[in-house]
């Protein structure tokens, strides 16, 4: 997806890995950038800390964007699996809750796109080859919990944008 110069965007996740890459070039390139983190702190450009877990917290964000960018996720920890549930109820928070309240103040505040990053394990291994975007199976093994949390993200990101003018994109990375 290309933006048109002089966009507005809103970086969910800015002081992440990801995130923080897309915040620095994005500002490179001359957009107007606000990262949305829970710590808060860019470097690079305006930042809020917020909970995206709490959907009360988003009347907090003074900002109309032309474009959200979902980098905000909980992803596997060492010594953590998908049968605890504590960590499985947190990462459900996260990223399920966490972005359905991102893709619904993104409608709310017209954006015209969102750009969510999502991950390729929603898919079962082994992947075909070509491994098409319209593939779909129910991944499993030591990651299930993150692996379902994300196609569940994806899954209801594109609900909540459905008929709404605001459209989506999830980009699903490997590692």
């Amino acid at each position: 997806y290309h933006l048109k110069l002089d966009m507005r965007v809103a970086v969910f996740g800015g002081t992440g890995l990801v995130g923080a890459a897309i915040v620095k070039l994005l500002v490179q390139q001359g957009h107007d950038v606000i990262s949305i983190s829970r710590s808060g702190k860019s470097n690079v450009a305006r930042s809020i800390n917020l909970d995206i877990v709490e959907s009360d917290n988003f009347s907090r964000i003074d900002f109309v964007p032309d474009v959200v960018i979902n980098c905000a996720s909980m992803i596997p920890q060492r010594g953590k699996t998908s049968t605890d549930p504590s960590f499985v109820e947190m990462m459900q928070k996260v990223n399920v809750v966490g972005a359905l309240n991102i893709a619904n103040w993104a409608v709310a505040q017209k954006a015209g796109k969102i750009i969510n990053y999502s991950t390729l394990v929603t898919v079962k291994k082994p992947w075909p080859a070509p491994l098409l975007e319209s593939y779909a199976s129910t991944p499993d093994g030591f990651h299930v919990a993150y692996s379902m949390s994300k196609l569940s993200q994806e899954q209801l990101m594109t609900q909540a944008v459905n008929g709404t003018g605001t459209s989506i994109v999830h980009l699903r990375l490997g590692a």
